[in-house]
């Protein structure tokens, strides 16, 4: 079917749809629901079908799928506390070489210095749940009926072959160039591993992302002019040095093929600081910005000021110009006497 009649067929039968009062139960919400090319076209074959719509119906269908599901959980306690639960020396052992060595650990946020007293993570469980879910969806049919005669089934007959072979006419090219095929690329699905490993570099380039914001910022503030803000300037190069020693750490770890689940911690260990980091740039940012949107405001009521007075000048020079000269006592008395008064 060439692409004019395909697209005049599609907006009669988008018409036909808007008469809702005549339609048959969930064939309206059927349409509404039509938003792939597949479910569209098969409306529109329908519609070809039976323009008045009498014999299409809406049929249910069900699909049970199986699903299975783990997540692994993790705790995050003081080394005191983990050493209180791994009693053994070969609990000890354990958790002083895979926990503790591979670890930055958190600082407790009550006692910060002390070291018995760092937060470390550590392997608890991998629940697992099982579950079966119910899809319930609708499948579309349509259908003619034909008077039991010959003559009429013919007509049918020959109305639909010809109808398929003008499907796969194809439509009048405007140039000779033949088009390219389009190929409909489908993403590929990430395992939960591919994922995690997505995310990681993500938060990667997040960290060198705000250790150069962080330094164009503190430039910016610095040469903006603006009085006390030496602790902030301060604050964002402290964000710079711990921005810049994570992200070496992390790389370090990367080249000397560290295990990923390590590496990973470590940045996870940072993720509240990460968040400070992120809300310290933002308010000296917040600072840059009103200043600079006070200047501006104060540039155009100046301008504004200067447009007026130079319009205004204008307007006195043009006033000067119109008005009429008034002859010198001089010039009077050259005058001839038949001009005098």
């Amino acid at each position: 079917m060439p692409a004019p009649e395909r697209k005049r067929q599609r907006e009669a039968l988008r018409r036909r749809m808007q008469k809702t009062q005549d339609l048959k139960p969930g064939l309206y919400e059927k349409w509404i629901s039509a938003t792939s090319p597949a479910t569209t076209f098969d409306f529109l074959k329908c519609w070809l079908l039976d323009p008045t719509m009498a014999t299409m119906q809406v049929e249910t269908h069900f699909v049970q799928q199986a699903e299975s599901k783990s997540k692994s959980k993790f705790i995050e306690l003081p080394l005191n506390e983990l050493e209180e639960l791994y009693k053994t020396e070969e609990d000890r052992k354990w958790l002083m070489e895979k926990v503790v060595a591979k670890q930055c650990g958190t600082p407790h946020p009550q006692d910060p210095e002390n070291g018995r007293r760092r937060i470390y993570k550590v392997f608890k469980c991998i629940e697992r749940s099982e579950g079966q879910t119910k899809i319930v969806g609708t499948n579309l049919k349509g259908s003619v009926n034909v008077a039991d005669n010959k003559a009429c089934r013919q007509a049918v007959v020959d109305h639909l072959t010809a109808q398929q072979a003008t499907f796969t006419e194809p439509a009048p090219a405007a140039s000779t160039a033949k088009p390219k095929p389009k190929v409909n690329k489908v993403k590929k699905a990430l395992t939960a591993e591919e994922q995690r490993h997505k995310d990681f570099e993500k938060g990667l380039k997040w960290i060198d992302g705000m250790a150069s914001k962080a330094r164009a910022t503190a430039q910016r503030l610095s040469e903006s002019g603006i009085a006390h803000q030496e602790a902030l300037t301060s604050a964002l190069g402290d964000v710079f040095a711990r921005a810049s020693n994570l992200s070496q750490q992390l790389n370090k770890m990367i080249f000397e093929q560290k295990p990923f689940d390590e590496t990973e911690m470590c940045m996870h260990d940072e993720w509240t600081d990460m968040q400070d980091w992120e809300t310290r740039v933002t308010e000296a940012e917040t600072i840059i910005v009103a200043k600079e949107r006070r200047e501006a405001a104060e540039k155009r009521k100046l301008e504004g000021k200067s447009k007026a007075k130079s319009k205004a000048k204008k307007k006195t020079e043009a006033d000067v110009k119109q008005e009429p000269s008034t002859p010198s006592l001089a010039t009077l008395a050259d005058w001839p006497a038949d001009q005098e008064s």
